[in-house]
């Protein structure tokens, strides 16, 4: 396909891949660490989409994002919000910092990254594809090497399963979103993010995990 064919070239020879929104998903780039937005999209989830592509596993350096928004427009609004909202989000998660997790798969590594947790593994081996037993209980024994006692739970994917592994290693599970409207009350961007790192705070804190 022309998608692959333009990504091999990129990793073999061009120094710039300059690409239309469907470049921001299907295929990852770790082998690259600069992305330029130039089109700041209105909702900041395609851009962390766009993001995720060369923040993953994987990645063996730091990652540079630039933001191109005119000002005086809804992406210069949205990007005012966001400057004003990280700041209280990363004070928000501090109890989050090196705290060990394991996810369903890892479409939660950016989220990870920006507050410091540490994921150690994946209920599905592959995105999409069930998990088997074998995987399950090398991911069980790898977690209670590690200590890891936070499962972290996307809201589209089964309950049962992630309460097994987080009783069977002493943990406890969070149940987040992906998308906006995906909890109770986060039916923007910010609270969507807000709900999230509560949920995961409820998990790790006092709280009853959710």
């Amino acid at each position: 396909p022309a998608k692959d064919a333009a990504i091999a070239a990129f990793r073999e020879s061009a120094e710039i891949l300059l690409c239309t929104e469907t470049g921001g998903e299907g295929r990852n780039v770790q082998f690259c660490n600069t992305l330029v937005n130039f089109d700041l999209h209105w909702n900041p989830q395609v851009i962390e989409q766009r993001i995720g592509r060369i923040h993953r596993i994987g990645q063996q350096r730091d990652v540079f994002v630039f933001n191109f928004a005119v000002r005086h427009t809804v992406e210069d609004r949205l990007l005012a919000i966001l400057d004003e909202k990280i700041p209280v989000w990363l004070e928000l998660a501090k109890p989050l910092r090196g705290r060990k997790a394991v996810s369903y798969h890892q479409d939660l590594v950016y989220f990870a990254n920006r507050f410091g947790l540490v994921l150690e593994g994946t209920i599905e081996a592959r995105p999409g594809v069930p998990a088997t037993p074998r995987h399950v209980e090398e991911l069980i024994a790898r977690m209670k090497a590690e200590d890891v006692r936070l499962v972290i739970r996307e809201v589209a994917y089964e309950m049962p399963l992630a309460e097994t592994i987080a009783g069977r290693t002493g943990g406890r599970v969070a149940t987040v979103a992906t998308l906006t409207g995906g909890l109770p009350g986060a039916e923007s961007y910010v609270a969507f993010i807000e709900a999230n790192l509560r949920a995961v705070l409820a998990a790790v804190g006092d709280g009853e995990p959710r």
